[in-house]
């Protein structure tokens, strides 16, 4: 599997290694973080744990899951909101190496960049059929999950028998389909079955979805009509999607690919969403000019979340430290000058003798001619350890 995939990327004789070290110099300015607490999941639920609930990756593979999605995060400018996408970074972990994994995803996205350019999609058959891989915004996947509804109707005479059924039990079938969708089919099927789905999407793009979701439907089209509670009806789907057999795998792969895929471009194109769509959470992960000597890098995302959202996104220098500078407070004066013109904010930083961790944050620089209290109700102070 590994061979396949890089080579349906042209990543075979690549130096994927020095491509990926280079990545994270830039990302992290040469200062790599050992773990990490916020980590940006481009889905609307941000727990990672839900998110990956049904793949198959160990701790060590998960930390590895979290830097690279900050990875994406601060390198890859163009996506900003795709479910799907921890979901295949979980799945290429299965089969490649961190730094192969995030070259062969990068290069998901470059060509989903180039081929959801809607000028561009005149006269490319690859373009017209969908062959992207990733939803790169909000915009995009409603559209993909909304035309897969679309197009089936058109396809499949019995999509309204069972649409009109999930509409009277008051069965969400629109977010059931998309979790379906986004998940990969993983927790629903066996894993063979998903996986050799998997390398289909890998080779054809996100439109192999729209054959398996179809095939899903048709596949269980009476069990879905005789089940009338919505309550019960995902669980229901499930328990029976991993009993198949290779008889019935056999009979869900024929149908899939019996799905003509005409003008799947033009209706994916003419949909259009009937709301706006707002994903906005953004995530934070401070560059720090120096390493920390009391504090690790798991510390700082938790100080980060409580600053005021106009200094989050600077860079932090380290003004002073007992380390190196001694203990005068005349230093600490003198070194906060030096940066009075980019001043936005302070971090107090503090372990004593005891091994307690404590701070505070200030937002009014340091100094001996105030006479009085200063700084605004954005001023706090923290206790870290002991917890």
């Amino acid at each position: 599997m590994r061979f396949i995939v890089l080579e349906m990327f042209k990543l075979n004789f690549e130096n994927n290694d020095l491509a990926y070290d280079i990545a994270l110099k830039v990302a992290f300015d040469g200062n790599t973080p050992k773990s990490f607490k916020n980590v940006p999941s481009f889905a609307a639920c941000e727990d990672l744990s839900y998110l990956m609930k049904d793949h198959f990756v160990n701790n060590d593979a998960m930390e590895e899951l979290k830097k690279l999605l900050w990875l994406f995060h601060k390198q890859i400018p163009h996506i900003y909101y795709c479910p799907m996408l921890i979901r295949v970074l979980g799945v290429l972990l299965m089969f490649l190496t961190e730094s192969e994994t995030f070259v062969v995803a990068r290069r998901m996205v470059e060509e989903s960049v180039k081929l959801l350019d809607e000028r561009k999609q005149i006269d490319s058959e690859d373009m017209r059929g969908l062959r992207w891989h990733f939803t790169l915004n909000e915009d995009i996947h409603y559209k993909f999950i909304k035309s897969f509804s679309n197009f089936v109707r058109d396809k499949y005479a019995n999509w309204y028998k069972i649409e009109d059924h999930f509409k009277a039990i008051g069965f969400d079938y629109i977010t059931y389909i998309a979790e379906l969708l986004d998940n990969l089919f993983l927790g629903y099927l066996p894993l063979p079955m998903v996986i050799r789905i998997f390398g289909a999407y890998l080779n054809e793009g996100i439109k192999i979805y729209y054959r398996m979701g179809y095939a899903f439907l048709r596949l269980f089209k009476r069990k879905i009509l005789a089940h009338s509670n919505p309550n019960t009806m995902a669980d229901m789907l499930k328990e029976q999607a991993h009993k198949l057999d290779d008889a019935q795998a056999h009979k869900f792969f024929m149908f899939a690919y019996d799905l003509k895929l005409t003008n799947i471009k033009e209706k994916f194109s003419k949909m259009e969403k009937p709301y706006d769509i707002k994903y906005e959470k953004q995530a934070y992960l401070p560059n720090l000019s120096a390493p920390s000597h009391i504090l690790e890098s798991i510390h700082f995302e938790m100080i980060w979340e409580w600053l005021p959202y106009e200094v989050r996104n600077t860079n932090a220098y380290q003004l002073y430290t007992s380390k190196s500078d001694g203990w005068s407070l005349r230093t600490v004066l003198k070194k906060s000058e030096d940066y009075k013109d980019i001043f936005k904010g302070m971090l107090i930083l503090i372990k004593t003798n005891k091994n307690t961790l404590i701070g505070a944050y200030v937002d009014h620089k340091f100094s001996p001619l105030h006479e009085d209290y200063v700084g605004s109700n954005d001023c706090f102070v923290f206790m870290l350890e002991p917890v």
